[in-house]
């Protein structure tokens, strides 16, 4: 016959309770992966904005190096043609101003994991499915020989 009602009910209770421990476990791993991507990718546009930097910082070395030999060459040009010999040229200030200001997403929010309901089908199951079976498959296979009827 059938169990009772308080059976059922707490047969279902564990259902729904193994079936949200498992969506709870399910959310978390998919928030701790899309946190994950987000600061990945956080750090790739970090080191990106400093490849950057570092290139522009290298250009404007080169092009204060070239300005100043210039100089040089316009200098000795000058001393020995006996004219007045040219201002030096100016030296740049750095500009770090210019960098483009990067608007920060907002970090992913942690949520709540949703709740879970059991289906018809379940509902209609009065026990619980075990995680862990009661006997080993090693059991099973080597006493599955010495099994008889009487």
């Amino acid at each position: 016959g059938d169990p009772t009602a308080a059976f059922k009910k707490y047969g279902q209770e564990v259902a729904l309770r193994v079936k949200q421990e498992l969506s709870d476990q399910d959310f978390r791993a998919k928030q701790a992966q899309e946190k994950q991507q987000f600061l990945l990718q956080k750090r790739q546009k970090q080191l990106d904005k400093e490849k950057r930097k570092a290139a522009r910082k290298t250009q404007k070395t080169q092009e204060a190096m070239l300005k100043r030999l210039k100089y040089d060459q316009a200098k000795k040009e000058a001393e020995v043609k006996g004219e007045p010999v040219p201002d030096p040229p100016e030296e740049e200030m750095e500009d770090d101003d210019d960098e483009e200001e990067d608007i920060e997403e907002p970090e992913p929010v942690e949520q709540e994991p949703p709740t879970v309901e059991l289906s018809d089908e379940e509902k209609k199951r009065w026990w619980s499915k075990q995680a862990v079976s009661d006997l080993t498959m090693y059991v099973v296979n080597t006493t599955f020989q010495k099994y008889s009827l009487p």
